[in-house]
């Protein structure tokens, strides 16, 4: 697998409505790019279109061909008619494109966005969206004199997903996120959450379910841009607070589509996850690193069952979790905490979300990993004003393994999520697996000083 994508280009210009191609020699082709893969792929591709030939895009879709492996992205130039250069392209109209410049099944394609034939192509995927998307801000922030500038910026983007930034002359900026399949559900999780506890998520300013849009105020910095112990205490701290306002709301979590993660849910889940395991590990072609026996995995598998019982057991009440949480969710200023990405969201215990932090802390270098024991201290603090600390230390203890296993289940698609490669699928489980066996291993040899 290498560390760029490529991607051939069908720059298309709003009046015209001709795509930009380019002539070498008497031979057209499109303009061609190469980015890097583990980045927001639409942030970068009109960050190169523009530091290679000064023009402004958004990106409306991405093409795929049955006869070119190399994917085609139509973007819409969005720069002033007055400031462009066109001389280095040959501007092609809609009937002179020719099959080696763009093959049939993408022309038709093509043609349905510009002529704007197809809904279904989906409400991002059409010349001049980013418009209508500024004008209905505009018309439906309530009490807020909005003037955007041109500055703004695209992260996520196809017919069917935008994540856009807009920066307005006088703060705050605005933000604008879009989901479509398989994603639609956050859509009613981040509304309705943003009305029953609007202190712990961006500000919501407005929404629209034709889109499955909404749009939100900006808020301070992601931790990764403020990565600090005081930081991070703050968030784990809103954190606790933002899960227990949500206790006893089980039935209105889940009717919003928070996926159920409750130990019992969780337990029943096991033997079909050690069997997609056992099947990854089979699939395992490096020597260097031993397979997981099936054996082993059973046993795993049964560890985790008496996991699941000992935490229900514990009797903590199920809160809001978030399984992407990360210091890029969590946005902080001077005052406060805000938690944002709500798509993989659970009706969970609450110490999963917490471990998953942690997590993503120790990956900060030697200093942050010392953090963790202070931010145990800090959610242990606000956690005693609800349960004992033998159940709080119970939990810390059994969350790393049912975190795993929260992961492996998901929405319960991730074991079945065509869309993902496959040879990174079974690398992926495979490094679960290996990672639980550790969480496993600890947690027995924990049992054995409690006895």
């Amino acid at each position: 697998m290498t560390d760029t994508f490529h991607y051939r280009l069908a720059l298309v210009h709003p009046r015209t409505r001709q795509v930009l191609a380019v002539d070498e020699l008497g031979h057209l082709r499109l303009p061609t790019i190469e980015i890097p893969r583990w980045t927001r792929h639409a942030e970068q591709i009109t960050q190169t279109i523009y530091e290679r030939w000064s023009i402004r895009t958004i990106v409306l879709d991405t093409l795929g061909s049955a006869v070119h492996e190399i994917p085609c992205v139509v973007a819409e130039v969005r720069s002033p008619e007055q400031s462009l250069s066109l001389s280095k392209f040959a501007p092609l109209s809609r009937g002179e494109i020719p099959t080696s410049v763009l093959p049939q099944d993408e022309q038709l394609v093509l043609c349905s966005i510009l002529e704007e034939e197809n809904r279904s192509l989906g409400p991002f995927g059409r010349l001049g969206w980013i418009d209508d998307a500024m004008a209905w801000i505009q018309s439906s922030a309530v009490n807020r004199d909005i003037d955007f500038t041109e500055d703004w910026q695209q992260f996520n983007g196809s017919a069917h997903f935008a994540l856009v930034r807009f920066s307005t002359m006088r703060e705050p900026a605005y933000w604008l996120k879009a989901v479509g399949k398989p994603n639609t559900h956050e859509y009613a999780i981040t509304t309705n959450l943003a009305a029953w506890w609007p202190d712990y998520l961006p500000t919501l300013v407005c929404c629209r379910s034709d889109w499955n849009a909404w749009v939100t105020e900006e808020f301070g910095k992601p931790l990764y841009d403020c990565f600090s112990l005081c930081n991070f205490s703050r968030a784990v701290q809103r954190l606790a607070e933002l899960q227990q306002r949500t206790i006893g709301k089980e039935a209105e979590l889940l009717s919003v589509g928070c996926a159920d993660h409750r130990p019992d849910i969780l337990q029943a889940q096991v033997d079909p996850i050690v069997e997609r395991l056992q099947y990854a590990m089979e699939k395992q072609t490096n020597t260097s690193v031993p397979r997981l026996s099936a054996s082993c995995l059973t046993s795993l598998g049964e560890e985790l069952k008496r996991v699941c019982v000992d935490m229900e057991a514990l009797r903590i009440p199920p809160t809001v979790g978030h399984d992407d949480i990360s210091p890029g969710s969590i946005l902080s200023n001077d005052d406060k905490c805000v938690f944002t990405d709500w798509c993989d969201v659970r009706l969970a215990n609450p110490f999963i979300t917490f471990q998953q932090l942690c997590l993503h802390v120790s990956r900060g270098g030697s200093d942050a990993r010392s953090w963790c024991a202070e931010l145990k201290e800090v959610y242990k603090r606000m956690w005693l004003r609800v349960l004992s600390e033998s159940q709080i230390e119970s939990a810390l203890t059994l969350a790393p393994s049912v975190s795993i296993l929260a992961t492996l289940y998901g929405r319960g698609d991730l074991l079945n999520q065509d869309y993902l490669p496959t040879q990174w699928l079974e690398s992926h489980l495979r490094s679960m697996a290996r990672h639980l066996q550790r969480e496993i291993n600890t947690l027995r040899g924990w049992r054995t000083l409690c006895r």
